[in-house]
């Protein structure tokens, strides 16, 4: 279990017997304890306090698949099991003009335009297969996985209020977030979901349905 508590000068993450300490501004990380695994350590660090500091630094990190295509992400959120990795991997590999941007996790922050931040450490993926670009990415359109059984691929477009939901609730780590972060993080998202492209995506987990995923995913391109 993970616990966060708000001290002088920052907070404490709490994993068992490993403590963490992460300054206000999110800029300094110092571990407290030796104890707990290095392994366990190694995941609080790079999971729940990592994800708390680049909150307090007013990046948010999405629960998130995500492609690049001519330069702009696609990003496709989703509970775990809901396809959103496997679909991003085998896009790219169905598309040479596909890349993977990440599989699991992706910051995010919005300046003039919503943009991706990588790298982030995708723990799923082999180091071969981690993007290594630093630049910010432009997030060109979103799309929210849907639950349940579809008999084919389909999309529709969602408006502000639904959208907005959805990306608060595939933000990780929101539950560690103390009161004036949840509200700056709300604020983004209601922000993020007024000024991007947000769809629903149904599809069957089949290999079959691909294809016409990709062809949606072509004809969003062109939508203005």
């Amino acid at each position: 279990m993970v616990r966060c508590q708000q001290i002088a000068e920052g907070y404490l993450v709490l994993v068992a017997a490993t403590r963490y300490f992460v300054r206000d501004d999110g800029k300094w990380i110092e571990r407290l304890s030796a104890g707990g695994s290095e392994p366990e350590a190694t995941w609080v660090l790079l999971g729940p306090v990592l994800i708390l500091a680049l909150a307090l630094q007013g990046c948010w990190c999405l629960h998130a698949g995500a492609v690049i295509r001519s330069g702009s992400g696609i990003l496709f959120l989703g509970e775990s099991g809901r396809g959103k990795s496997t679909l991003a991997a085998r896009l790219t590999e169905a598309c040479p003009q596909l890349t993977r941007l990440a599989d699991d996790v992706l910051p995010v922050a919005m300046h003039d335009k919503l943009r991706g931040l990588p790298p982030f450490p995708q723990f799923k993926l082999m180091d071969s297969q981690q993007y290594t670009g630093f630049a910010p990415v432009g997030i060109d359109r979103i799309y929210v996985l849907r639950t349940g059984s579809v008999d084919k691929p389909a999309t529709r477009a969602l408006t502000a209020s639904p959208a907005a939901l959805a990306l608060v609730q595939h933000t990780l780590g929101a539950g560690l977030f103390p009161e004036n972060i949840m509200s700056k993080h709300l604020k983004f998202c209601s922000q993020v979901a007024q000024k991007e492209r947000l769809f629903e995506l149904g599809y069957p987990h089949t290999q079959a349905s691909l294809a016409t995923v990709q062809d949606i995913v072509d004809r969003d391109s062109c939508q203005p």
